[in-house]
């Protein structure tokens, strides 16, 4: 893989290759992945293919799963995709299909997120585009504070269209107990708070996510409104 050198010191390596079948609807998908890490870097490679058998018309054969990753203590850069988890009002867990850059305390990423349905290759037939920038400053050993600036494109949805900005404070106790509380001003104004404990045995999480309609986002990641 690009950036490994084959036969390092410290060096190992490892791959899979999956081909699972479905006969309703008829669709034959198949997943690679290759990663290696030489001492404090990796290199990792995942590709996933589809192909429906008995289909008239459309594209005979998508790749729904691209994505090449390197990661070294201070940075990590993602090409094609990434499931994005920056917070709860920008993206919360959605796949971007784009570049993703980790420098320090920096987070850019920018793409087009979108549903599994392919009308080519590579190009879904639905996409919504992203762009991001965030800064985590860490106030102490436990606590940091994150300002976001997104903006967001739809175009079967222009309200949903437009930037965003928030501030995300997040710390930890010593018990283990994450709580994590977010405001963000786009074309209102929303909030979300959210507190999780994990501990040997016990484990437990709360949400209150409110997000207007009218505040910019991406339909792929979650749905407006009041989320308990």
């Amino acid at each position: 893989l690009p950036g490994i050198r084959i036969g390092a010191s410290g060096s190992s390596g490892s791959g899979y290759y999956e081909a699972p079948f479905g006969s309703d609807p008829a669709i034959l998908q198949g997943t690679l992945l290759l990663s290696r890490r030489e001492r404090d870097r990796s290199a990792e490679l995942s590709i996933g293919g589809a192909a429906p058998l008995g289909m008239d018309g459309g594209s005979r054969f998508s790749i729904p799963l691209s994505s090449f990753t390197l990661r070294t203590p201070n940075r990590e850069i993602t090409l094609m995709d990434r499931v994005i988890s920056n917070s709860p009002l920008t993206i919360s867990r959605s796949n971007v299909r784009g570049i993703y850059l980790q420098q320090g305390p920096w987070q850019v990423n920018a793409g087009y997120s979108f549903f599994s349905t392919f009308e080519n290759l590579l190009l879904p037939t639905s996409k919504e585009g992203v762009v991001g920038l965030a800064y985590r400053h860490r106030l102490s050993p436990r606590s940091t504070l994150t300002p976001n600036l997104f903006y967001f494109t739809n175009q079967s949805q222009t309200d949903r269209s437009g930037p965003v900005g928030t501030v995300v404070y997040e710390t930890r106790t010593a018990s283990d107990v994450k709580f994590v509380a977010e405001l963000g001003v786009g074309r209102s104004i929303a909030g979300a708070v959210e507190i999780e404990i994990d501990r040997p045995g016990r484990r437990g999480w709360a949400k209150l996510r409110i997000a207007p309609p009218e505040m910019p986002s991406l339909t792929t990641d979650q749905q407006s409104g009041r989320q308990i």
